[in-house]
């Protein structure tokens, strides 16, 4: 966070968003609190004037152990005089975010953490 300024935004794989660095925080805070370990291994990236633009591959480790590997991720970061101004994050085969869908959850390996589970109707 401290190399973020005040109005950065942040777009997260299942297309969360935050604006300002406080609401940044707290939805990588809400990410990070499910995961016990993540890596990204970077396969291939690209940089335009103050954009940098990565494709990687991302795994995860719940704190249930749950380990899913080589999810391909996509990063679009943009850079200002005070930091990263925003960072947006792509994924494929994600889901919506279960705060979003009401109903009873399902596991599906496609997705990290508490988006790990898919939301269906009942």
């Amino acid at each position: 966070m401290a190399l973020m300024p005040p109005d950065c935004r942040l777009l997260t794989v299942d297309g969360r968003r935050a604006e300002g660095k406080g609401a940044v925080r707290e939805l990588l805070t809400d990410f990070v609190a499910t995961l016990r370990s993540t890596t990204h291994r970077v396969t291939a990236q690209w940089h335009q004037d103050d954009v940098w633009i990565a494709e990687m591959e991302a795994t995860y480790e719940l704190k249930d152990w749950l380990k899913i590997d080589a999810l391909p991720r996509a990063l679009v970061l943009r850079d200002g005089p005070d930091g990263i101004v925003e960072l947006h994050a792509y994924g494929a085969h994600e889901r919506p975010s279960p705060s979003t869908t009401p109903a009873r959850r399902e596991c599906c390996l496609e997705d990290v953490g508490h988006h790990l589970c898919e939301e269906r109707l009942a």
